[in-house]
């Protein structure tokens, strides 16, 4: 069961508007460089290739290409260099019961038929469970009706959906065997002063999937912030109450799972996995470990008490669930099915060579073989690796970082991606379509997190970045020029900025527009600009292009767009827009 309203992770807010864009799809490293260029550096030229690089790629595209049927080969930019020794072109077979497809944001490794072969979801109503079987276009699924007295409970990494006995059904008015708790995590937030992470605090955690296990024997699942008794949310978002099949007779155990599902397919929709390798690619093929969290209790009690997951057990897994999980959740009133993600981190294995970065379908996907078998493998189409050793940055507590990055899935899936990548400065001009990349990433972050501040930490150096004073930790951002053309390179944090401004309302920022989450969102989705016939000026789709569909899509009037345009200097003239 999930919510239809998103709750922050830290406290019940208002849901606020918040656009999601798409990053340069192929591992696009999103840290941005702590530093001004260097007076060498060319901060975007405008000239590349919308889908290519100029140098390293060899026309290879970044967003993703069909080789065959079954074979996918994308460009990778590690680090945003386009020079050949900081490209890589990696060929990748699609997954069983998968073939490459070219869609709206490049190629992909699109499901073939209804389903995949040996999935299991639960039926309409939980009365019955679904299997696939065939493959390909004969893929189908076969209904196995559950028993007057039972339910389908969604399976978990070890234990698939099935039918469980659920007492109260045979008639009863109440259920004989449950079990409640609460579950929460330690986790460091910013500290005050802005120049390190503070001393470790404790939150609740919602939506965690938690699974009982009796004697080993699968007994019950439930999710926090939710009662499956009463069928309610509940207000303390890290309590829940499941439903036993049986009594508890020990031993007992309780796991929580940083894992969510898609009901409608019966398969994960997010997840945190274990980083394998700093090699991105290689982490998103290696897998075999969701992260997990165990605890034997007391099986005399019907009440487990409130459980607190330490930080030396890898609570930063449940911090960074916590986030791209609202993420997930304020995403869902946009018109279109949400492509699997899965995030890996483990700061034993370290830093992975990208730094923080998401990677969409046209990187083939991900994998995580938790067992022997075929059917012990969850695939996920895209994902996001994040660092988190002590020395290099602790990415896992910046939750700037991590909505960032999530921003950057939401234009993939819904929208548009510009497809361009390059080197990006905190204030330096990069390319039109990698300003509004990140642009959108960043605001979308930060709406995320209810805050103006970007906070992040490389090598042992904290900075910061104010979008809603265009300010940063070495002074002011340069702003655009008025008189320039409107394909200018522009600073990225000047556009998050803008979009900023867009979603919230004045009293959180005396020149917020108050748009919203519908609004916002309507413009990202609005149909010209996701199939590409919105574009002047640049090559690829740009803040300009963003601009108009807010305006032509009616979710902005020229007011709001002149509000946030004019004061910047950003060139934006709406009467020249595609719609009058």
């Amino acid at each position: 069961m999930r919510r239809k309203t998103p709750i922050s992770p830290i406290t019940p807010i208002t849901p606020i508007g918040i656009i999601s864009a798409a990053a340069t799809i192929l591992v696009v490293g999103c840290t941005i460089v702590d530093a001004d260029p260097p007076p060498e550096a060319d901060a975007g030229d405008g000239d590349a290739d919308v889908s290519t690089v100029d140098d390293g790629c060899h026309g290879v595209s970044t967003l993703g290409e069909c080789v065959n049927a079954t074979t996918i080969r994308t460009c990778m930019l590690v680090d945003g260099n386009t020079s050949d020794d900081h490209t890589r072109v990696v060929e990748k077979t699609c997954p069983p019961d998968r073939t490459c497809q070219q869609g709206p944001n490049g190629a992909e490794c699109a499901v073939v038929g209804t389903c995949q072969n040996g999935d299991v979801k639960c039926g309409a109503n939980l009365k019955s469970v679904l299997t696939c079987e065939g493959s390909g276009d004969d893929s189908h699924w076969v209904t196995t009706p559950c028993d007057t007295d039972e339910q389908c409970h969604p399976g978990s990494p070890d234990s698939p959906a099935k039918c469980i006995l659920m007492p109260s059904q045979g008639g009863g008015t109440s259920h004989e065997y449950t079990l409640s708790g609460r579950v929460q995590y330690e986790y460091r937030p910013v500290r005050a002063d802005g120049k390190g992470w503070g001393a470790i605090d404790v939150q609740e955690i919602r939506d965690l999937y938690v699974t009982i296990y009796d004697d080993n024997d699968f007994i019950g699942a439930a999710l926090t912030g939710y009662d499956s008794v009463s069928g309610q949310f509940l207000a303390d978002p890290g309590a829940f109450v499941a439903i036993l099949t049986r009594e508890m007779r020990g031993p007992t155990q309780v796991w929580g799972w940083p894992l969510v599902f898609n009901y409608d397919t019966g398969q994960p929709l997010m997840a945190v996995a274990k980083l394998t390798n700093k090699d991105p690619f290689k982490a998103a093929e290696d897998a075999t470990d969701y992260w997990a969290f165990g605890k034997t209790i007391d099986h005399t009690k019907a009440d487990m008490g409130t459980w607190t997951i330490p930080e030396s057990q890898g609570s930063a897994a449940l911090h960074i669930f916590s986030w791209i999980d609202y993420g997930l959740l304020r995403s869902t009133v946009m018109p279109k099915d949400q492509m699997s993600l899965a995030v890996f981190w483990d700061p034993d294995v370290g830093t992975p060579s990208c730094g923080a970065c998401f990677c969409g379908p046209g990187c083939g996907g991900a994998q995580i073989r938790y067992g022997e078998t075929a059917k012990e493998t969850d695939y996920y189409d895209s994902w996001i690796v994040l660092g988190g050793p002590k020395k290099d940055g602790e990415t896992q507590w910046s939750r700037a970082v991590i909505s960032h990055e999530y921003g950057h899935y939401v234009m993939q899936n819904y929208s548009k991606s510009p497809g361009e990548g390059g080197v990006h400065y905190v204030n330096a001009a990069s390319k039109p379509g990698l300003a509004y990349s990140e642009a959108w990433a960043t605001a979308f972050g930060q709406t995320n997190i209810w805050s103006p501040l970007y906070v992040d930490e490389q090598s042992g150096t904290f900075f910061w970045v104010d979008i809603s004073k265009y300010t940063y930790s070495g002074g002011a951002l340069a702003m655009p020029n008025p008189n320039g053309p409107i394909d200018q390179n522009v600073n990225e944090n000047i556009g998050a900025g803008m979009i900023w401004k867009l979603f919230v309302d004045p009293a959180t920022d005396p020149h917020g527009r108050n748009l919203g989450d519908e609004k916002v969102f309507g413009a990202l989705t609005y149909p010209p600009l996701v199939n590409g016939s919105f574009n002047r000026g640049y090559k690829t789709v740009d803040l300009i292009d963003f601009f108009d569909a807010a305006i032509c899509s009616g979710n902005a009037s020229i007011a709001d767009i002149d509000a946030v345009t004019k004061t910047t200097g950003f060139p934006y003239d709406a009467s020249k827009r595609p719609c009058k």
